[in-house]
């Protein structure tokens, strides 16, 4: 568990610089209420700049690209795009294309992995597709630098799920490919016998 949080915050600490070298000073300090724009300036001053879509429930999505892995956010508590207090931020990551793996063996790993990191939670979706989740409050205020922290640990563990998932992947094509392989060899070695001569 150590090294988890070890590396997790080696990650945090990575992509937080990255993400928000170029915040200007001139930012403040304390959002409070905290609205749609708001939040896209604060994006924009770490490089991410998008554009938010209403959805039919009334919660707003706003998707982002961070390391080059896609992901969203969801906004509660609005009734129009321009939202002016978000109460709360929940933001998705879904890892797509996985190759055909048992779901037990994908929920065992999933387990394991919100096991090693207790910060958001993780879970298989009605597709099938493993999705990682964060929330954030913000219905009585945020700083600019709880907000700074939220998407750099979205950024470090959007990596490690990935390369957890992936690496399951991997290992359960390479267990297909030696059953395979040993199939086909068995089956080689299979000894042929003759058929008996016809007598009349």
């Amino acid at each position: 568990m150590i090294i988890h949080i070890q590396k997790l915050v080696a990650l945090l600490l990575i992509s937080g610089s990255l993400l928000f070298s170029s915040v200007s000073s001139a930012m403040p300090d304390y959002f409070q209420p905290f609205s749609v724009n708001d939040l896209l300036m604060v994006l924009k001053e770490a490089g991410l700049e998008t554009q938010p879509k209403p959805l039919d429930d009334g919660r707003i999505i706003v998707p982002i690209t961070i390391e080059g892995e896609e992901s969203f956010l969801l906004l509660y508590g609005c009734n129009d795009i321009k939202c002016p207090n978000i109460s709360s931020i929940q933001a998705v990551f879904r890892v797509e294309n996985l190759s055909p793996i048992k779901r037990r063996t994908l929920l065992t790993h999933i387990n394991l992995f919100n096991h090693n990191y207790p910060y958001g939670r993780s879970y298989l979706d009605s597709n099938g597709r493993a999705v990682f989740e964060m929330d954030l409050m913000t219905n009585h205020g945020i700083t600019a630098s709880r907000l700074a922290s939220f998407l750099g640990s979205l950024a470090g563990l959007q990596e490690i799920f990935v390369e957890h998932m992936k690496k399951l992947e991997s290992d359960m094509n390479t267990k297909s490919a030696k059953f395979s392989n040993n199939i086909s060899s068995e089956e080689n070695e299979i000894p042929t016998i003759d058929s008996p001569n016809e007598t009349s």
